[in-house]
């Protein structure tokens, strides 16, 4: 399923692609995202099915109660992740954009196959699906360990909800201190490039901004011009003088002589202070005041201006994303489960996670506790576009586990069972499942945090840690112990939201079973 899914997304981005440009990486996006939802929804559906055989129910029927359940939840599960990946293109970004909607297209399509390709092929091969079992790993008692667990929560859920907050708190702290750049340079890169060596020796004898120096784009009706070029002349002869640059300043003339290059090297790598306070300076201070009555447009760019440039917006488009995502997500849980105290509470345990993963990304990447796990070394910053883009991926991933989980437990509250018992019984039927499943994207992630490339490895160990949080902080400890707490508040819905919609799903009457046990074919 996952492989069909990167597959036909990769060529619906082809199409689209036509008519709008893809960053270059898109496509470890699109890979990571596929593998990861195209997994964990068929695996969420085949085994609904499973429990549903182990019941005793019929194969057409197993599959039609799947379908309209867990089938179900998968299809508002895979709605709020592209809600979350949607909220990144509000940024404006390109990048962002790009990845955004290649994310998009590669969670549609599993959402699709889950409720469509998947029951067919349940429907012909009914039982014969897990006929090859792994001797090993069937040996294994995920639900009976989580289960244990869930149920001693469920006796001090006080205590343990408070001993977990803290954690999770603490791990958050950290990000206070969070510091967002680029990393550029040889820092960035493994050691197995041969390019890496010739950028140290220029960070050592030179400067690295000598391969992207800042470029001074000056755009007049003729750059020839004696005012143009007595302009020039100062700008060149300001930096010249001045400690943060180094020359030479080559200038290029375009051929209809409407266009003039300086090229301005800083003296600092591409991704610290003192070359972003070199362009600063550029455009607050040496541009004004040597192009001061001139008739040009005059621009700085170059890689360390565009980092400052992308910086700028993800703090402007921050506050907007974030109310996007939360907002529609609040929606969403408010439709599905007729209760704000479980709406609300969703979104603060998933918030709570997130924030721990920007604490632990400070303390590996940037204070560099453990990094040498990864066989790499701390360079103080963060990504910029990694808190930004995390928080869409993570917000909507998180919301996996959260959401299947929640529904079995309405099930079985509205079976008639009590608030503990279904809390209970909830956890102890999805543990198999959600534990195989937060594994894999464990697996998948941990690939990227072990590539050598910083970035991917920030991405990839953001995204391992925050889904270890997820199946297992907040499934097993915090989600039963606030839902002890609070009791049949659980359910509370205003009477002034009754207007809105219900969400219902076919009766099945669930029964836990144990996951291992299946029924004869028919």
């Amino acid at each position: 399923m996952a492989i069909f899914a990167i597959i036909t997304a990769l060529g619906v981005v082809a199409v689209v692609s036509q008519t709008y440009a893809f960053a270059e990486s898109y496509r470890e996006v699109l890979i990571l995202m596929g593998l990861a939802v195209g997994i964990d929804y068929s695996l969420f559906v085949m085994t609904r099915f499973f429990n549903e055989r182990a019941t005793g129910r019929p194969k057409l029927e197993a599959i039609a109660v799947a379908s309209n359940t867990t089938g179900r939840a998968v299809v508002y599960v895979g709605i709020t992740v592209m809600l979350s990946l949607t909220g990144l293109m509000l940024t404006g970004d390109a990048t962002f954009v790009s990845f955004s909607l290649g994310a998009v297209i590669v969670v549609v399509v599993p959402v699709l196959i889950s409720l469509t390709l998947l029951p067919a092929l349940l429907s012909i091969l009914g039982d014969k699906v897990s006929s090859i079992p792994v001797p090993f790993l069937g040996r294994i008692k995920g639900a009976q360990i989580w289960g244990a667990i869930a149920d001693r929560v469920l006796v001090k859920p006080a205590f343990l909800a408070m001993i977990t907050t803290g954690f999770l708190i603490a791990l958050a702290i950290p990000t206070l201190s969070i510091n967002l750049r680029f990393n550029g340079g040889a820092d960035s890169l493994p050691d197995a490039l041969d390019a890496k060596r010739s950028i140290e020796l220029l960070e050592d004898h030179f400067t690295s901004s000598l391969l992207v120096p800042a470029k001074v784009v000056v755009d007049a009706p003729n750059v020839e011009s004696p005012e143009v070029q007595a302009a020039v002349a100062t700008l060149i002869g300001i930096v010249a003088q001045n400690d943060a640059f180094l020359g030479p300043f080559d200038t290029i003339i375009s051929q209809d002589k409407t266009l003039l290059r300086i090229n301005v090297t800083t003296a600092g790598k591409v991704d610290d202070d003192t070359s972003q306070n070199g362009i600063k300076l550029l455009r607050e201070s040496v541009v004004l005041q040597a192009f001061s009555g001139v008739s040009a447009d005059v621009y700085v760019a170059g890689d360390t201006a565009d980092g400052i440039d992308f910086e700028n917006r993800v703090s402007t488009a921050a506050p907007l994303v974030f109310s996007f995502v939360l907002g529609f997500s609040f929606l969403l849980l408010l439709l599905m489960f007729r209760s704000i105290v479980i709406a609300i509470k969703a979104i603060t345990l998933n918030l709570l996670s997130v924030a721990a993963v920007y604490g632990v990304l400070v303390m590996v990447f940037q204070w560099g506790w453990g990094i040498s796990v990864l066989d790499s070394e701390e360079t103080g910053i963060i990504e910029a576009w990694l808190p930004l883009f995390l928080f869409g991926i993570l917000f909507g991933l998180s919301m996996d586990y959260h959401m299947l989980l929640l529904n079995r437990i309405k099930e079985f509250h509205d079976g008639g069972g009590s608030n503990e018992e279904s809390v209970s019984q909830g956890i102890k039927i999805t543990a198999g499942q959600i534990t195989s499943a937060a594994a894999m994207m464990v697996g998948v992630f941990g690939a990227f945090a072990t590539s050598r490339v910083l970035p991917l490895q920030q991405f990839g160990l953001g995204l391992g840690v925050a889904v270890l949080i997820n199946a297992t902080v907040i499934r097993v400890v915090l989600l039963p112990a606030t839902m002890k707490l609070l009791g049949e508040w659980n359910r509370y819905m205003p009477s002034w939201l009754g207007w809105l919609p219900k969400i219902t799903q076919e009766e099945s009457h669930p029964i836990l079973a144990p996951p291992t046990v299946h029924a004869q074919p028919d």
